[in-house]
């Protein structure tokens, strides 16, 4: 069965990878002795489930404000280096998932000191040469080559430490020289994707701290393979249907996209790009918000634009190479239920009044509020706009919105955008009838105007 790589739960609904992740994948604090404290920094968990999180660090100078909660959510990180002497720290943040493999965020702390006399045996201010490094690679050719820093002056000891970057390609050796000293970078750069990966390298010693950028470039290599569509399908329902406006939609095929996943990123407006790691997808002429890529899927929004077509036609470009058109038909709607699992079927991915995640064992009380999560409700009003994150605004469906339990109509307290998500995310807010039978598979369905979701799609009740 095919699993989508999409997932929904707890407060909002996110959309992200099969495996939960926390964004960003590195925190870096500074601090000067004396100064001010550095605010706290925060990492965003998406996907769905709970998640445990745990600090660790050499001198205890890492915290956490939480150590468990929802999935998607947000963990606060917070670093007091009071105590602490001028050098480079490192740390980390273990998080684990109710659903997942656990993932550790490394953190980094440079503590400066202030202005001071130097130390009885201080030679010389501390120089690093060069000052910035770069590296080139070619897909299928060998690694490139290591490069040196020379650092003089200062005294020891010399603290080396890696500004990590999310793929991990930067690598010195030693980690601990005394000064003078050659350090050697390494890159690796298999599986990068062609683009521009920057990097740093942060030596300190005495209450100096110097960083020394390090980019590596990928370049395009040989020709990508052909592009294949195998599907168009609902990323929800994982069912082919005609296409809705502002409809999230996965395509599947082989090579979409690059071999490593990628996320969606943001533009400095709050809009999700219409450009990921070499993946476009153009409807009826118009570039479509990118929520996730890979070589065999593809996950983007419709375009609001669609409304009142009867066909559109749709092309994916990879690294410059586009798809032959693919005719398909628009609808004024396309509901569709997110599931727990990501199947498209079974228990729903919702909420119980109390924000805890409904399933088998947390059954929802029958008379209280359930939250559901869904895509496919069409044209908004307001209108709304593509890829952007729902903020105060909240926009509701042209088209009228039910919910059936168990077959019964059940109350509508709230439908529409979910707020802090992307524009195309449903949010139905609905009570469970006091009449409606109680179990762990209680059938449940959403209806957009005359249109319905998918079978199969179910609510524990007790």
């Amino acid at each position: 069965m095919v699993r989508s790589r999409w997932s929904t739960a707890l407060a909002f609904v996110v959309f992200a990878t099969a495996a939960v992740a926390a964004t960003p994948s590195s925190l870096s604090f500074a601090y000067t002795i004396g100064g001010a404290i550095p605010p706290p920094q925060s990492l965003s968990l998406s996907g769905s489930g709970v998640f445990s999180a745990s600090a660790s660090s050499v001198g205890s100078w890492l915290a956490l404000r939480s150590l468990t909660g929802p999935v998607p959510g947000v963990l606060d990180v917070v670093a007091n280096p009071r105590g602490l002497s001028a050098g480079a720290y490192t740390g980390a943040v273990l998080l684990s998932y109710q659903n997942a493999a656990s993932q550790t965020v490394p953190v980094t702390l440079v503590v400066t000191a202030g202005i001071l006399a130097p130390p009885a045996n201080f030679t010389d201010a501390l120089t690093i040469s060069p000052s910035s490094l770069t590296f080139s690679y070619q897909p299928g050719g060998a690694n490139p080559p290591s490069q040196a820093l020379t650092v003089t002056g200062s005294v020891p000891p010399v603290v080396v430490l890696i500004a990590p970057s999310a793929s991990r390609w930067l690598t010195t050796s030693p980690l601990s020289p005394t000064s003078p000293a050659t350090l050697t970078l390494f890159v690796n750069p298999a599986g990068l994707a062609a683009g521009t990966y920057p990097g740093a390298v942060i030596v300190s010693s005495n209450g100096e701290a110097q960083s020394v950028n390090v980019t590596l470039t990928v370049s395009g290599g040989t020709a990508p393979a052909p592009l294949h569509l195998t599907s168009i399908v609902n990323a929800a329902s994982f069912l082919a249907s005609p296409l809705a406006p502002g409809e999230i939609i996965s395509i599947f095929g082989s090579g979409l996209g690059p071999e490593t996943p990628a996320p969606r990123r943001l533009t400095p407006f709050n809009v999700v790009d219409t450009a990921l790691a070499g993946t476009r997808v153009i409807i009826d002429g118009k570039p479509a918000p990118i929520l996730f890529t890979q070589s065999d899927q593809v996950n983007t929004i419709v375009p609001y634009s669609v409304a009142g077509r009867s066909t559109v036609l749709l092309q994916l470009e990879y690294q410059g190479v586009r798809t032959s058109d693919a005719t398909l038909s628009v609808a004024d709607a396309a509901p569709a239920i997110f599931t727990l699992d990501g199947t498209g079927r079974g228990q729903a991915a919702l909420l119980n009044q109390d924000t805890s995640i409904n399933f088998d064992l947390n059954p929802a009380s029958r008379g209280t509020i359930a939250v559901l999560y869904a895509t496919g409700a069409g044209v908004m009003t307001p209108a709304s706009q593509d890829g952007a994150i729902t903020g105060a605004a909240l926009a509701r469906p042209l088209l009228a919105v039910s919910v059936l339990v168990d077959g019964q109509d059940a109350q509508i307290t709230y439908a529409g955008s979910a707020p802090g998500q992307v524009a195309g995310a449903l949010q139905v807010n609905f009570r469970v009838p006091p009449q409606s039978r109680t179990g762990s598979a209680v059938g449940l369905l959403l209806k957009v105007g005359r249109f319905t979701s998918q079978p199969g799609v179910t609510i524990s009740i007790r």
